[in-house]
């Protein structure tokens, strides 16, 4: 089973109502910038951000089985499904925090969605390239 469809498994245990912001807002209201937020409202934003890049990963992977991919390409969409993993993990790890000790968790986890971003990037030309012939 890929990392990330073990990884959805896990999200659809986490129930919703520890996923509310301090402000009240649902996490579908996502912030257009991100400014200073409380630890709730960030977890929520992470959850949002990590289902729509599921969404997205899914149909690249769709359009990347229908064609033929070299071997970079396939190492890149397996390093995007690890990744996306590890983003589902480090959200329970933010979750699992207190409040006070969460700031070097996010630390890790803005760095790990930068990573996650590149790669999609890498995934997104490769698949389009890939397909288009």
């Amino acid at each position: 089973m890929r990392f990330l469809e073990q990884m959805k498994k896990r999200l659809e245990t986490i129930h919703e109502e520890d996923l509310v912001s301090e402000s009240g807002q649902d996490a579908d209201e996502d912030a257009s910038s991100l400014e200073p937020m409380g630890k709730n409202e960030y977890i929520a934003h992470v959850r949002t951000r990590l289902n729509a890049w599921i969404k997205e990963f899914d149909k690249l992977e769709e359009k990347a089985y229908q064609a033929v991919l070299d071997q970079e390409c396939q190492a890149q969409i397996d390093k995007l499904d690890q990744r996306l993993s590890e983003g589902f993990e480090r959200m329970r790890d933010l979750m699992a925090t207190s409040e006070e000790d969460w700031d070097g968790i996010k630390e890790e986890a803005e760095t790990l969605w930068q990573d996650i971003l590149t790669i999609f990037d890498h995934v997104r030309e490769c698949v389009s390239g890939e397909s288009a012939h």
